[in-house]
């Protein structure tokens, strides 16, 4: 049985001055008073971002224009460049960023992008090895490097002068190079969520902007290719989760529509497999379909296979050649969900029944499990339950773990508890890994994990909570607001879909629909003029429970509901509770 959720309505920042505003609707205003937008500046900015206004200049980077001065000269000495990538989404398209605007200035390129379970995360000498005996002699990191001091040591020791661009945590003593990196110590950059792919943007539109013409290229041609660029850069952000708010933004926003129209042969036919393209229908390109169509494909390659199968598809201008790689990614996506479905049955036979009120870290291990997607049913567990949710698999023939924990819990923390167990251990609060020295020691970490959390929570903590944007009456739902709603797109991190309350009100009719009755078709009316269509996802079992009449509290987003052409407004619904 599945948690129920707290619900929890965020208390509202009181709004000043509201009649500076006039042309916001108000429960638009408070949306954006409520998170953190309170000036008139700020609020233009997000409703109306402008890529000319609001993306920052390449060359605030404390050490932006040494990387470019040293890259255009290697382009103009006809000198290999070797780019290092990661295997995944976001370091899959920086890499793309890179390698494609170096090609465009006549430049040449070697891209090595490391395989996730052999070779795992970052810089490794094996690799720095292979780049320098194919006679390249500077390295440019993409989504990596700034936690590789001592790799980074031997790069210059077997030749290279090194560029890191990256965006992940900056270690107490980092590497000893030029940082491209928002983060960096004493850099004064003013955005700072930027993403691999968005670091690699900001390096290449620096070069497109100030040395475009001395490789041939135009300056017209080169700001439009740098606005072609923007797909990736959208495709970064949303895939590697990071606020969807300033800079990230406005990239973003003018990405999905570069992603609508992408001149890329690759892109284009990726999402043709995907089912986004082409059809009676085509697609809306949002962050959600980012999140849930794009990316889990690009990322299927490095969890399956290898990521160089996604990064040549991005760079692959045969429509054959890049229909062949779409073909294989798109079987390594069905692969990985064939291969999730069977590691969440076993993990489910491990784990039993699993109390409503525990106050544990699920914790589950099997040998014959893939590393590539662990952390994928870590999160899948985590969701669920709402416990922190280990996964781990062999590694080289010691276990290797992927974790996923719950807001409030840093699981980092309870790892440095701990460190006497890992070979290696890192990441996040909420996401993070770790490798055992000793394979016996499985059993004395999931003891003491359990143990650990059992201390630091509180039964408060595994309760999951529905947060409520506004509680609002169903007649305030209208086109007015909904197209203000939509100015507020691209939802996601930092700045999630609004979610409502409308209490007490009435069911009208309702329907089961979808296969076996999964789904809730629902009208509800308010008492007084106003009547809404609202669709629920596997809340079809509401039909053994609701008749027309029953009252309601109802917790949805709006939404519109689009078919043959016509539009009507409808409300998704997030939860349900019978009215007192």
């Amino acid at each position: 049985m599945k948690k129920i959720a707290q619900w929890e309505i965020k208390t509202p920042v009181e709004v000043a001055n509201r009649d500076q505003f006039p042309e916001v609707h108000p429960i638009v205003l408070q949306l954006l008073w409520d998170r953190g937008l309170r000036t008139e500046a700020q609020i233009e900015e997000f409703l109306t971002p402008d890529y000319l206004e609001d993306v920052h200049d390449p060359f605030l980077f404390s050490r932006m224009v040494e990387a470019v001065d040293l890259l255009s000269g290697k382009i103009k000495a006809k000198e290999l460049v070797a780019i290092h990538g990661d295997y995944d989404a976001d370091g899959v398209t920086a890499s793309v960023i890179l390698a494609s605007t170096i090609r465009l200035l006549g430049g040449e390129a070697l891209v090595y992008l490391p395989h996730r379970e052999t070779e795992g995360y970052g810089l490794s000498k094996k690799a720095i090895d292979y780049l320098a005996r194919k006679g390249a002699f500077l390295l440019i990191t993409a989504d990596c490097g700034i936690s590789n001091r001592e790799e980074v040591e031997y790069a210059k020791s077997s030749g290279f002068t090194v560029i890191v661009t990256d965006h992940h945590e900056v270690p107490a003593v980092p590497p000893e190079c030029i940082l491209i990196h928002p983060r960096a110590p004493g850099e004064e950059y003013p955005f700072k969520y930027l993403t691999g792919g968005g670091v690699a943007f900001k390096f290449m539109q620096a070069i497109l902007r100030t040395k475009s013409e001395e490789f041939g290229v135009k300056k017209e041609e080169a700001f439009a290719f740098e606005k072609w660029l923007l797909d990736l850069v959208a495709i970064s952000t949303v895939a590697d989760m990071m606020p969807l708010l300033g800079e990230n933004r406005t990239l973003v926003k003018y990405g999905l529509v570069v992603l609508a129209k992408s001149r890329r042969v690759g892109m284009k036919s990726l999402l043709e497999r995907a089912g986004l393209l082409g059809g009676e229908k085509p697609a809306k390109l949002d962050a959600d379909t980012i999140g849930f169509q794009i990316a889990p494909r690009i990322n299927a390659a490095g969890r399956m296979d290898h990521a160089n199968i996604a990064f040549e598809l991005l760079m692959e201008e045969s429509p054959v050649r890049a229909g062949e790689l779409a073909e294989a990614i798109n079987k390594n996506n069905a692969d990985r969900k064939d291969v999730v479905t069977r590691m969440m049955e076993s993990a489910y036979r491990q784990l039993g029944e699993v109390p409503l009120d525990a106050r544990r870290v699920l914790s589950v291990y099997d040998s014959s499990w893939s590393l590539g997607v662990a952390g994928l049913v870590a999160g899948k567990l985590c969701q669920e339950f709402y416990l922190p949710s280990v996964v781990a698999a062999d590694l080289d023939g010691k276990i290797a773990g992927s974790v996923r924990s719950i807001p409030g819990f840093n699981f980092v923390d309870m790892l440095w508890e701990m460190k006497g167990l890992f070979e290696k251990f890192g990441g996040h609060a909420a996401a993070c890994g770790f490798t055992l020295k000793n394979r016996a020691d499985w059993p004395i970490f999931q003891k003491k994990a359990s143990e650990f959390f059992f201390l630091k929570s509180r039964d408060s903590d595994v309760i999951p909570k529905l947060m409520i944007d506004q509680e609002i009456p169903l007649r305030e739902i209208n086109w007015d607001l909904m197209g203000q709603l939509e100015q507020c797109e691209p939802f996601g991190k930092d700045n999630p879909r609004p979610v409502f309350i409308s209490r007490g009100v009435t069911v009208k009719s309702l329907d089961p629909i979808g296969n076996l009755g999964k789904h809730l078709r629902l009208s509800v009316f308010d008492g007084q003029k106003t009547t809404r269509k609202c669709i629920g996802f596997c809340f079809g079992h509401w039909c053994q429970t609701l008749k027309s009449g029953d009252k309601i509290d109802m917790v949805y987003e709006v939404g519109v509901n689009e078919w043959n052409g016509n539009r009507e407004l409808q409300l998704r619904i997030v939860d349900l509770k019978l009215g007192s």
